[in-house]
């Protein structure tokens, strides 16, 4: 299973109470370009550009083979807390590869490869 949250005043939060499945990826260090798209200007622009495709269960997902990692996840659970909502994801296929992860901290994206 994955938690993770999602703030309520994000305008992508309608479609990810209603999904039945989504996918999460982990970005690698090469898709930077596809981190700040997705994090900024108006929702119906994120994905202009972007190549998608299906994952095994029929979740959206990235056709892009850069990921480090993605999760296709039954949206089993939602709760409420404070300003955001805590979605609790069924793990029903993942895979990854051998890209380094992008790695978001302190505020800025760590671009230092690791040993």
């Amino acid at each position: 299973m994955v938690l993770w949250t999602l703030s309520n005043k994000a305008s992508s939060g309608v479609h990810f109470e209603r999904a039945e499945r989504y996918t999460i990826h982990v970005l690698s260090a090469r898709q930077l370009h596809l981190a700040r798209q997705f994090a900024s200007g108006p929702q119906e622009e994120r994905f202009k550009g972007v190549a998608v495709t299906r994952a095994p269960n029929g979740a959206v997902m990235l056709d892009d083979p850069e990921c480090a990692a993605w999760f296709e996840c039954y949206n089993l659970r939602r709760h409420e807390a404070g300003d955001h909502i805590i979605f609790i994801g069924q793990v029903e296929r993942c895979q990854r590869s051998t890209h380094q992860p992008l790695v978001y901290h302190a505020g800025a994206f760590d671009l230092t490869p690791s040993n």
